[in-house]
């Protein structure tokens, strides 16, 4: 291992050292209230063992991602809060709270931020692809030391995972298909508990919901990283997408880092998702944009002296995001062209 990963190696092992003891504080004021905490994403591979492949890099998180039901969220808020976590919008009079079935909770000493949620649909209205319910229905319980909590089936977490990154998510292409990015972390994690998770319910869910390409994605560098694959059926044309977007992805990263960023979200996520003006610019007003409090929008832009600017400054975020988009999509139509002709 070089020097640069055994740094990266390092700065994750100390951060996952900082969560485990910022998630134990966390679990046990909760289960002391009495209220069921079910771990997500990072959270159940830093804890559960099984869940992670053993020697890999642990998933890095921004945040601890919590789930309780919304029967609970009065008294976990204030359980958070005498651990001296605050909401960190504070400021914000959001009437639809939780914002997106979500609130973050940030606390400065010792440093912290839990993200808790009551429903895992991060856009409700258009995307609803996780069942709340049947999550708590197939939940494991696990004790850590005396301490019980849930963490997902390892089905639901994997999916979960899958949804999470291609439809929830706003990442630079360094973030997915870095060294140590989100992407390797799933096919390493789907590779590694293969034999464990249901591909049947997998696959039956994906169909349901459109999303058959992100797990196509997925089969693909499974196949391309350790040469197999899973017991899934696999359609050969939307591997051949795959494998043309895998390959544009590759050639992206290697663009100016301004441009990687910003196209993050929109060469992975959306070149996945049907091509439909209406409906692109559905999703980007009603939930995008028009759920975005003012004052975030505002801050975003750096006018909050200036709320008077609001119109034009949701306007300006509205169109940016759709050119954005669609700037995108030129790009890779410009990329499917090219590969024609090179055939």
């Amino acid at each position: 291992m070089n020097n640069i990963n055994e740094l990266k190696l390092g700065y994750h092992k100390g951060l996952e050292s900082l969560r485990y003891w910022e998630l134990k504080e966390v679990v046990v004021k909760l289960s002391e209230q009495g209220i069921p905490v079910m771990l997500l994403k990072g959270a159940v591979e830093l804890i559960v063992p099984d869940y992670r492949p053993p020697g890999s890099l642990p998933l890095h998180m921004r945040d601890i991602d919590l789930f309780i039901r919304y029967s609970d969220w009065e008294g976990a808020v204030r359980g958070l809060n005498e651990l001296g976590y605050r909401l960190e919008r504070e400021e914000i009079d959001n009437k639809d709270f939780p914002f997106f079935g979500q609130r973050e909770f940030v606390r400065d000493a010792p440093h912290g931020r839990i993200d808790l949620h009551y429903d895992l649909n991060k856009f409700p209205a258009i995307m609803k692809m996780i069942d709340n319910e049947g999550m708590w229905e197939r939940a494991i319980e696990f004790m850590w030391d005396e301490y019980k909590v849930f963490v997902p089936s390892i089905t639901d977490h994997m999916w979960y995972k899958l949804v999470h990154l291609f439809f929830f998510h706003n990442y630079s292409l360094e973030t997915l298909f870095g060294n140590d990015g989100s992407v390797w972390n799933l096919i390493s994690n789907a590779d590694y508990n293969r034999e464990k998770i249901d591909w049947i319910e997998i696959s039956a869910r994906a169909k349901k919901y459109g999303t058959e390409i992100p797990l196509h994605f997925l089969t693909y560098g499974m196949k391309s990283k350790y040469n197999e694959i899973h017991g899934l059926e696999v359609d050969e044309e939307k591997i051949m997408y795959v494998a043309k977007v895998w390959k544009w992805t590759f050639a992206a990263l290697n663009k100016p880092e301004i441009l990687t960023h910003a196209l993050g979200r929109y060469t992975v996520i959306n070149l996945i998702r049907e091509y439909n003006a209406i409906k692109v610019c559905k999703i980007y007003f009603t939930e995008i944009v028009k759920n975005i409090p003012k004052e975030g929008l505002l801050r975003k832009y750096r006018v909050s002296k200036l709320p008077f600017l609001y119109p034009i400054i949701y306007l300006i975020h509205f169109f940016r995001l759709i050119l954005l988009h669609w700037f995108s999509g030129a790009m890779h139509i410009r990329f499917m062209i090219k590969e024609r002709r090179n055939k």
